[in-house]
């Protein structure tokens, strides 16, 4: 081992390059993972969070609720009402503007939502009572630096903040459901309604009734959304994160590979000295791959800690953009780094044992 940092030290640049290279791709890897995977906890948890027992969507309708649009009819809610064991039947609009990014919002009647689960809890202002008012929770104020009385602009319209609410009840921004479905042009339609039972035990049997019943829509039980949205069942953020995987390592593999090969060429006559002193073959190729792995590690531990201050630096700019930290993508990070090490490292191992010794010491 002191044979292979000495040689590191002695080309301190390329190693440099090298390790930093290998560091960007794997902090590249679990910030980018630790995002996806924390903003579907977390857009899993605030649904699961608005109190309803039960969702009732289109069928075949995603998890996704940016991705629902307005495909029921208004007048489903009087049925779900005269449904046994059902309390209250919440409409709620999903809004949608792909502009910087997606910003979504509810257009929901506030009697009938504010009595799902728990009620709003204002931290200033009060309820929806103009068609432009608007509701944001404090996360989205405070990145906003909104207050009450405020104007903002969404959705091409300006809005009057008529209050700002505690966060986890489903959303960020909350519109009255007459004004969204104006702007959506879907009068009388609504993406989705939250039901709350009279007795949340009997949320799966009410569940199963309502399937037979309304064989055309999608009911799912609330407290089982977060699995909905986590990444086993979401299989284009599996595809993503696979390619992503592909992608670092064939970048960490390759660059382990231009570093030992050139490595290997400046140092030939060390090897060829080794080789005529009885080195083997394995010997060789161990100082080779150990090298390799050195490489590989160092970038993992400072890839590691950059990805630890980019979550950081994000908690503290912006909250509402959460990067999980997740021991599981840590591991899978570290067997990618040493799997790369591997592979970079065999075509610079083999060459160094192709080299004639006796060739290599008759040169000048």
């Amino acid at each position: 081992m002191k044979w292979v940092m000495s040689n590191l030290a002695r080309r301190p640049i390329p190693t440099l390059l090298s390790i930093s290279s290998i560091a960007l791709m794997i902090a590249l890897l679990l910030t980018v993972t630790g995002m996806t995977t924390g903003k579907l906890q977390e857009i899993g948890r605030r649904v699961q969070s608005v109190g309803a027992d039960l969702i009732v969507q289109p069928e075949g309708a995603s998890a996704f609720l940016v991705f629902s649009g307005a495909k029921l009819s208004g007048a489903l809610e009087a049925d779900l009402r005269a449904i046994s064991g059902v309390a209250e039947v919440a409409p709620v609009l999903v809004v949608v503007e792909m502009k910087d990014g997606i910003q979504s919002a509810y257009g929901i009647d506030f009697p009938t939502y504010n009595r799902i689960g728990q009620p709003f809890k204002f931290v200033a202002g009060g309820p929806l009572e103009g068609d432009q008012d608007i509701l944001l929770d404090v996360v989205k104020a405070d990145s906003l630096n909104a207050h009450v009385g405020q104007p903002i602009v969404l959705f091409g319209r300006t809005f009057r903040v008529a209050g700002i609410v505690e966060s986890g009840k489903g959303t960020r921004y909350f519109l009255p459901l007459g004004e969204a479905q104006k702007m959506t042009g879907s009068e009388q339609k609504v993406s989705l309604f939250f039901l709350q039972c009279d007795r949340p035990e009997r949320a799966g049997s009410i569940q199963r009734q309502m399937e037979e019943r309304f064989p055309d829509l999608t009911i799912r039980l609330l407290r089982d959304f977060p699995s909905y949205t986590a990444l086993e069942n979401a299989q284009m953020v599996r595809w993503f994160f696979t390619a992503l995987t592909l992608l670092v390592g064939s970048v960490a593999s390759l660059t382990i590979l231009l570093t030992l090969y050139t490595a290997m060429l400046e140092r030939s006559h060390q090897i060829a000295v080794l080789k005529s002193l009885g080195a083997s073959t394995r010997f060789i190729s161990g100082l080779v791959l150990q090298e390799s792995a050195v490489l590989s590690l160092a970038g993992f531990l400072l890839g590691t800690l950059l990805t630890w201050g980019v979550r950081s630096w994000m908690s503290a700019v912006h909250p509402s953009l959460p990067i999980l930290f997740s021991w599981d993508w840590v591991l899978k990070a570290l067997a990618l780094g040493l799997g790369s090490a591997l592979l970079g490292g065999l075509y610079p191992a083999l060459k160094a044992n192709r080299m004639d010794p006796v060739d290599l010491l008759s040169q000048p």
